[in-house]
């Protein structure tokens, strides 16, 4: 279900050129060596690259961050958080 909200996600962003096919977001993920955030995970995050947009949205949707360990290895991370669009 992540990756259809993730290829629907992409799908509307305009000028965005990925193939949305799942073997296609397969490989996309694997080249961005994507881990999913799980609670009490242990992270090694010396410096953060990239965090994505908050969605604007009243939901908890999927977000990412790009960072580089202590040995400068780059990792992708997924993980999930509330949208920033939540007028009560």
């Amino acid at each position: 279900m992540k990756k259809a909200i993730l290829i629907a996600t992409l799908a509307c962003l305009p000028g965005l050129a990925l193939a949305t096919t799942p073997s296609a977001q397969d490989e996309f993920e694997k080249d961005m060596n994507l881990k999913q955030y799980t609670y009490g995970m242990k992270l090694d995050i010396k410096r953060v690259v990239y965090i994505s947009d908050r969605p604007h949205s009243c939901r908890v949707e999927p977000m990412t961050m790009v960072y580089e360990d202590s040995k400068n290895e780059q990792h992708t991370l997924e993980y999930l958080a509330m949208g920033s669009n939540c007028n009560g």
